[in-house]
């Protein structure tokens, strides 16, 4: 789907700076394919794409957008401070290159993304359970 925000403004992900107003009506968020599903953070949000990847905006100074590297295949900035995303970040990793994100999730200063690899693995049976004795 789409995804509708408001608020501060440079938490929107509408690409508005520090000095601009409050944004005080919803406003689409453009840029971002068909969106799955949508979590916020304490201040960045995290939207899932149809597709398996990762879209990331809002506060970054902790490392929780994951944008440094903003390549992992190019890191010359690897060692730079983050920074805030005014505007959506595709979400760029080594360990989710061959991964589809089922669920991207946020707290005050981190991110988790829950992802599948494509395999299946068989359940373990359960247990064989000791029988329970009949009272007399």
């Amino acid at each position: 789907g789409r995804v509708f925000t408001w608020g501060k403004a440079e938490q929107t992900g509408l690409g508005l700076g520090p000095r601009a107003p409050p944004v005080l009506v919803p406003c689409q968020v453009m840029g971002l394919p068909s969106i799955r599903t949508l979590r916020c953070g304490g201040h960045h949000m995290l939207a899932s794409t149809a597709a398996g990847d990762v879209y990331v905006w809002g506060c970054g100074l902790t490392h929780q957008l994951a944008n440094r590297p903003r390549n992992f295949e190019d890191p010359r900035d690897k060692d730079e401070d983050a920074e805030d995303e005014l505007s959506p970040y595709l979400v760029s990793s080594k360990q989710l290159e061959r991964r589809f994100v089922l669920l991207a999730d946020g707290g005050a200063q981190h991110s988790v993304e829950l992802a599948w690899d494509g395999r299946t693995v068989e359940a373990e049976a359960e247990p064989s359970r000791p029988k329970r004795r009949k009272r007399v």
